[in-house]
């Protein structure tokens, strides 16, 4: 526009006399200077705060969350000495191989039980006067609210080797201005995390103030044994531009309550997990088998405050360019039809590991490096491929499959 407007006052005849002759031009450069400048700087701050916005919501600074929580036992991983590895990373990473990931309980063939209640998570009063301001952090975030599935308590049966899930109602946008805000300073010193989870012990998901929505992640393996990472977009909520895990995403109701009484089953928890496949990666349930078996890890996010993540693992009968070719044509179907954001993927591109290598992956909380690589990861992903290596190295050590 801007352009066009100086090109029309080039030619414009005024009387026989240009534009400039009727104006003096150095009045005129200066507001133009001043316009090119400004909207400038308010394309870069628009850039730059978009880029921040994570960090402004959620701490990215690990170590300090670990020491926050010193009673609290953490993911951990010691990382191959044979990589070699840049040495500044390598003196970085040595003292982050412990996540702000608690893993509660490693499942293997588990079943699982839900007593589900469809009572409604309340915020506390605090975060409803300061609602509209908490929910400014996720200015630049593609979000929507939806009814979730809250986690309101857990146990583990070891001798029955059954997990049993104590469900209730929460809203997305409820963790929003919550879990997904922690670190937000919306008032002089006020945050989420100084007010509701300071430490030094986590609170109990029974004793919990936050919305806690249930979510997951999962790893997908391909017919010629690669793992599936996804390129996260830059208008997700949580997580963008980093690398993440097959699968990561909420348990969506309208996938895992039933039609009948609005009840939250372990059928319905199988198949939001099934849906989400396809939603996230489109690859149809009849490309793989799925069950309570194939949920391998419940841990809580202490970056998100706490909040519950179940972790799955599934191998797809489908092999890396089947898988890959589909993707970028959903993805091309999606840029071009413009699909609402409910119904669009949080990736855009997939990368492939192999499941053989991934301990030749050096992992620390914010990034893994492979074959001298780096990706930038969100310590939930980078600490779900740690557990995964460990049920790996488990199920090899039980020799129920042969890997």
């Amino acid at each position: 526009m801007l352009i066009l407007l100086l090109f029309i006052f080039f030619l414009l005849d005024l009387d026989g006399q240009t534009f400039f002759n009727k104006i003096d031009i150095t009045v005129f450069l200066a507001v133009v200077i001043a316009i090119i400048v400004n909207s400038f700087n308010n394309s870069l701050s628009r850039i730059l705060r978009q880029k921040l916005e994570d960090w402004n919501k959620l701490s990215d600074d690990y170590k300090r969350l670990i020491k926050q929580y010193p009673s609290q036992k953490m993911v951990s991983y010691k990382n191959p000495q044979k990589k070699s590895v840049i040495h500044r990373i390598r003196m970085k990473s040595e003292q982050q191989k412990v996540f702000p990931i608690i893993l509660e309980s490693m499942l293997i063939d588990s079943k699982i039980k839900i007593e589900d209640t469809k009572k409604q998570y309340e915020l506390p009063e605090i975060i409803k006067e300061n609602y509209e301001t908490i929910m400014q952090a996720h200015e630049f975030s593609d979000v929507y609210n939806q009814l979730n599935i809250r986690l309101d308590d857990y146990n583990y049966n070891k001798n029955l080797n059954e997990l049993t899930l104590k469900t209730s109602r929460t809203t997305f946008f409820d963790s929003l201005v919550t879990n997904r805000a922690m670190d937000f300073k919306w008032g002089l010193k006020s945050t989420n995390r100084e007010l509701l989870e300071f430490g030094p012990f986590v609170n109990p998901l029974s004793e919990s103030k936050l919305s806690n929505h249930l979510g997951f992640n999962g790893f997908i393996e391909t017919s010629d044994h690669k793992i599936i990472f996804v390129n996260r977009s830059n208008n997700v909520s949580i997580g963008k531009g980093t690398l993440g895990n097959s699968v990561a995403a909420s348990l969506k109701t309208m996938y895992a309550l039933n039609n009948e009484e609005r009840t939250f089953t372990p059928e319905g928890l199988l198949r939001s997990m099934i849906l989400e496949i396809d939603a996230e990666l489109k690859i149809k349930d009849d490309c793989f088998e799925f069950s309570t078996s194939n949920i391998i890890a419940i841990y809580r996010d202490l970056v998100e405050g706490g909040k519950p993540q179940l972790l799955f693992y599934v191998k797809v009968n489908k092999t890396t360019e089947e898988v890959n070719d589909n993707f970028k044509k959903a993805h091309k179907r999606k840029e071009k039809n413009h699909l609402p954001s409910k119904l669009s993927m949080d990736g855009d591109k997939l990368v492939f590991i192999d499941r053989n290598k991934l301990t030749d992956l050096f992992i620390t909380p914010e990034m893994i490096v492979f074959e001298g690589k780096s990706y930038l990861t969100m310590p939930s992903a980078s600490a779900a491929i740690v557990i995964l290596i460990n049920y790996l190295k488990e199920r090899k050590r039980l020799q129920y499959e042969d890997y």
